[in-house]
């Protein structure tokens, strides 16, 4: 009987195993650190988002059972179950974190615990003057409402007395993102590290003078930040989720976090004015955030425990340098494909500055999902705009806590002169899309890049993606008539090269899968290895199963939420159905669908996660590769992905390490890059037949080429 994972308890594991990175002794002391500090937030949006839909679903007495068959209040009984699990493998972890710090100097203290004035001086000093002015204390009236507790900030709950009249009463103090989390300090040759929160509470006096504080504690909690946007309803669709973000801070509270050690007067209080139930609360030991990290991992003078810098590189493959006309080299080579962060993310950020300086350049169409602060891609579409192109952008304005910012560039763009839309109806526009009309001979040249990320060049460093810029011309009517249907629900009859949802990503999934089941069905191996960011549908899951049952090798590389539960009995279904997970120094973002073909591969890359969402409530682009070159490359990275340090989905549906897995693929991957193809004299259909076999020497001859290639290359800061 097939095997379903939920999707939060699925999540839950990816996110236990980023915390396993801060667990791991072989990877720099301050990378652990920042791992931790990704688990940590990781939860929080969890929460917000996932823990807030499914109370949303028990508010509304919904019934309907999730893919592995449990009710909205099972679901969240197991959640909590799994989180304090985690929570306690989480403080584990960051007290062994604490005292390894001390072993390379730096200190965490508690402020009570510091006798010299040579450190309480300053620190005061700094407290008054860079702290104090920025915190409000609140007495809470008893005939007034309790006040709004904003979301994921740190409060300080005060019981005060008063030094005149003796009586009694309650503070409460606010400790806001713009104050940094943690107080350094230089001493002895070591640095000291104090909380914040720790720091106010020892100097909370000075915020309640009239008072004498009998007891303090430290409490967070997290709200409910999910959207409920009906923009069928909405008649400006812009004002509407405006509308919504400020009602954020007024949403349902989904968590209190206090430290298991706050008494239970303390306890019963809270619950009382936040109306909180006992499965609301969760315990920690002595932090409430440990974002905090984040501050340490940022401290000077400690570069010797981090990851050594990579310089992300032009790639030399297609001889681009930062002095390449992007239209020439694109018509040179036909179609280039990008990997970042391993190749710059510059070349894509050139191609569109180079189309809006370019006379002959008629139109810039672009689809905007999330971008960086300070986006020098929007800079260019503005400039376009500017000097009298037509410029198209479809700016997806329900982002996920990308909504405000979204909405600045999209009014920005208006002002420039663009024309600005704000997606689709029922639909959320998740493709990453830039179609360049072009003049040239008489004729109009598509130039077309497409990605399985967003034009965001600061997550472009982190996110491991896949993007392609072409003139072909037949994906580039394509991309033409994707921005019509978007702009004017005009869908096309039929589309020549690209693969797009709601319309058809799902059949062709399916049918890719159903070609490699009739091939072993006739005696011809069958191959499928699918890279996603997420997979929980069922239909494809079931289809999955199906042809691995009949003899497909499937190999799935899923980083995040994975259905798939360990449904293979049998050492033979075990070899021929693997799921496994990378988690690294980057981000896997990247959604590869690779089908053997009897050795003629069908591969594509794009947006969509196997996910219902992304098969039917989102538009989403998957589009070919089809050289010999470019599909060898693919070959290579996956099977790099499949035979080095992953976590397997094992029999008891958790994940855990193989011990023949030991090299780390993002640096082998890094490697790739000093290396031509072309000395790979192989067919790119021989890479994948023996992957299967998952044998030691996976890349025979070439392995050590691979593991020794130097991997340090300049690369120019900005676009020039």
């Amino acid at each position: 009987m097939p095997n379903y994972i939920n999707r939060e308890l699925s999540w839950l594991e990816f996110n236990k195993g980023v915390l396993s990175l801060a667990n791991d002794n072989g990877i720099p002391l301050f990378e652990r650190l920042k791992f931790l500090g990704i688990s940590a937030s990781n939860l929080d949006e969890f929460f917000m988002v996932r823990v807030a839909s499914i109370k949303d679903l028990v508010n509304a007495k919904h019934k309907n059972l999730d893919i592995s068959g449990n009710t909205p209040n099972q679901q969240l009984k197991s959640i909590r179950k799994s989180v304090m699990e985690f929570n306690a493998l989480q403080d584990k972890i960051h007290y062994e974190l604490i005292d390894a710090l001390e072993d390379v100097g730096v200190e965490h203290v508690c402020v009570n615990d510091i006798k010299d004035e040579e450190i309480l001086k300053p620190m005061k000093e700094y407290f008054m003057s860079q702290i104090y002015p920025l915190l409000t204390p609140v007495i809470i009236q008893p005939d007034k409402k309790f006040p709004l507790i904003s979301n994921l900030d740190i409060h300080l709950l005060v019981n005060l007395k008063h030094k005149s009249t003796g009586q009694k009463a309650v503070g409460i103090v606010r400790i806001p993102k713009s104050i940094p989390s943690i107080y350094s300090v230089k001493y002895n040759g070591s640095t000291l590290i104090i909380n914040m929160d720790d720091l106010v509470e020892f100097m909370i006096g000075e915020l309640f003078t009239s008072h004498t504080v009998t007891y303090a504690c430290i409490f967070r909690i997290i709200r409910n930040a999910e959207l409920e946007i009906d923009d069928d309803d909405a008649s400006d669709l812009l004002l509407e989720i405006e509308s919504k973000i400020k009602k954020r801070k007024w949403g349902e509270i989904i968590k209190l976090e206090v430290d298991s050690s706050t008494p239970d007067f303390i306890l019963k209080y809270l619950k009382k004015h936040l109306k909180v139930d006992k499965s609301k609360i969760y315990y920690t030991e002595g932090f409430t955030d440990l974002t905090y990290v984040n501050e340490i991992y940022n401290l000077p003078g400690f570069d010797r425990f981090k990851y050594n810098k990579f310089k992300h590189v032009y790639p030399k493959r297609y001889g681009l340098t930062s002095q390449s006309n992007m239209f020439e080299k694109i018509s040179e080579h036909g179609s280039m494909l990008l990997h970042h962060p391993y190749d710059s993310f510059l070349p894509v950020s050139k191609f569109i500055k180079q189309a809006s300086e370019d006379p002959d350049v008629l139109a810039i169409k672009q689809t905007l999902y999330r971008v960086s602060k300070d986006s020098p891609i929007v800079k260019s579409l503005m400039k376009a705009a500017k000097s009298g192109k037509e410029v198209t952008v479809v700016v997806e304005l329900k982002a996920r806590f990308d909504e405000e910012r979204n909405i600045e560039w999209a009014r920005k763009l208006e002002r420039a002169g663009c024309t600005v839309i704000y997606g689709v109806p029922k639909l959320k526009v998740h493709s990453k899309v830039c179609l360049v009309l072009r003049k040239e001979n008489d004729d109009i040249t598509y130039y077309t890049h497409l990605g399985t990320g967003n034009y965001n060049d600061s997550t472009a460093k982190q996110y491991t993606d896949i993007s392609m810029l072409t003139c072909d011309k037949n994906i580039g009517v394509d991309a033409a008539s994707l921005f019509n249907y978007i702009s004017g629900e005009a869908k096309p009859t039929v589309w020549n090269s690209l693969v797009v949802s709601p319309d058809n990503v799902r059949d062709t999934i399916l049918t890719q899968i159903n070609n490699e089941l009739e091939r072993v069905r006739n005696g011809n191996p069958g191959y499928i290895i699918i890279k996603v960011n997420s997979l929980n549908d069922k239909e494809i899951i079931d289809a999955l199963y199906k042809a691995s049952e009949e003899g497909v090798y499937v190999h799935l590389i899923v980083r995040g939420i994975c259905s798939v539960g360990a449904n293979t009995p049998t050492k033979e279904k075990v070899e021929r159905f693997k799921v496994s997970s990378i988690i690294g120094e980057y981000l896997e973002h990247s959604r590869i669908f690779y089908f053997y073909n009897g050795g003629n591969p069908t591969i594509y890359c794009g947006s969509a996660d196997m996910m219902p969402r992304n098969l039917d409530k989102r538009i989403e682009v998957l589009f070919p590769i089809t050289t010999n070159k470019e599909q060898l490359y693919i070959e290579l990275m996956l099977k790099i992905y499949m035979c080095c340090k992953a976590r397997y989905l094992c029999s008891n549906n958790k994940y855990e390490y193989c011990s023949d897995t030991h090299r780390d693929p993002q640096k082998l991957i890094r490697n790739i890059h000093g290396i031509k193809l072309d000395n790979f004299h192989i067919q790119a259909s021989d890479v994948v037949a023996p992957i299967l076999g998952y044998t030691q020497d996976i890349l025979g001859f070439h392995w050590e080429t691979i593991c020794n290639t130097p991997i340090d290359v300049e690369e120019p800061d900005a676009v020039k």
